[in-house]
């Protein structure tokens, strides 16, 4: 009977240690946390310097993503006073900083940062990224894109600045962010001959397939997978016909803002030039002959060989996705002329170029 209850005994007394234990390092635990936020905290600063704005955004986003204990900061700042105010994350304790705020409270800690603006007309993921924090896959998932697959002007002017990994601290609370401009200034040199001068050209329609919809910001990928086409007024078009090399050859410059320019290998070797295939240039050319009657002559070019060699993207590291280069100015020179004669586009077909059809679509 003695050592039964000896043995109890020790059992009772092994419960109790144990949950002294655990009731003394929750303590600890719920101590440090509940003093976190009083004890190690800093005014993080941001500023723009060197950036080229053209024009400059009326404020940017500024992300801060902390990896341990996860949490996400909102900061929207103006880019030229440097005045802000948090959107998302713990307002309240912003309050103590004086107003208008220059910086925002975080946690000593380690953190992903990110800055971007948003435009008008721009889609963006943004607000699913801050709201989900345990979701640290997100980040590499923060896009910027058109609205809609029907693009009818330029990319609107947003900016964004590459990710930067960063320890805050009460020695490490400033940060300079170097942004630049989302998508590329492309343009597109081509010509046209006259084969006959029975005809005049009054104006010129077109579009161009293969902008990819997206630009994901921390990896700088595209959805190459989901591309759109733009289209071109025939405002854009009939201002060059002015630039007349001679009476029979004209020259058309375009320039426009767009996120890149995707081809695919498929595409030249298949010649696909049909509605849904990426780096097809359409044009619709109204002519008018001598006794005023007007004709409408539909030409297509696949741009493989032109956009390769312009240099808009490259294979990312995994050989399936792709991503923007450095080149921020790409340009497309259309080799092989569009030649019209009175009634048809005249095909000349030539090796290792691309080479105008006629539209059949």
């Amino acid at each position: 009977m003695m050592s039964i209850i000896n043995i109890n005994i020790n059992r009772i007394m092994g419960y109790a240690a144990a949950l002294v234990c655990l009731t003394a390092c929750t303590d600890v635990e719920l101590f440090e946390e509940d003093n976190y936020k009083e004890l190690h905290r800093t005014v993080m600063t941001v500023d723009y310097d060197g950036a080229t704005w053209s024009p400059a955004p009326d404020s940017m986003y500024v992300f801060a993503s902390r990896i341990t204990l996860p949490t996400r900061t909102c900061y929207r700042v103006n880019p030229s006073s440097l005045n802000g105010d948090v959107i998302h994350g713990d307002i309240a304790e912003q309050d103590e900083i004086e107003s208008p705020a220059k910086g925002f409270y975080l946690r000593h800690s380690q953190y992903h940062f990110m800055s971007f603006s948003i435009a008008n007309g721009v889609e963006s993921n943004y607000k699913d990224y801050i709201q989900n924090p345990n979701k640290d896959e997100d980040i590499r998932k923060l896009y910027v894109g058109y609205p809609s697959s029907e693009i009818k002007s330029p990319f609107p002017t947003t900016y964004y600045a590459v990710e930067k990994f960063y320890e805050v601290d009460e020695d490490n609370h400033h940060l300079t962010f170097s942004p630049r401009k989302v998508g590329q200034d492309i343009t597109i040199n081509l010509s046209m001959v006259k084969a006959s001068p029975d005809f005049t050209v009054k104006s010129i329609e077109g579009s161009l397939s293969g902008i990819p919809s997206k630009l994901y910001l921390t990896t700088r990928y595209v959805d190459a997978k989901n591309c759109y086409s733009m289209n071109f007024d025939s405002g854009k078009f009939s201002a060059g016909l002015a630039q007349q090399e001679s009476v029979d050859t004209c020259r058309f410059t375009l320039k426009f803002n767009a996120i890149a320019l995707h081809v695919t290998e498929e595409q030249y070797h298949n010649y696909d030039v049909s509605p849904n295939a990426p780096g097809v240039l359409r044009l619709n050319v109204t002519t008018v002959d001598n006794v005023g009657n007007e004709r409408v002559m539909k030409a297509v070019i696949g741009l493989y060989c032109s956009i390769t060699e312009a240099n808009s993207l490259k294979l990312a590291d995994n050989d399936a996705d792709y991503k923007l280069t450095d080149n921020q100015t790409p340009v497309v020179n259309v080799v092989t002329p569009l030649v019209l004669d009175s009634d048809e586009i005249i095909v000349e077909n030539k090796p290792n170029v691309d080479i105008w059809q006629r539209d059949e679509n």
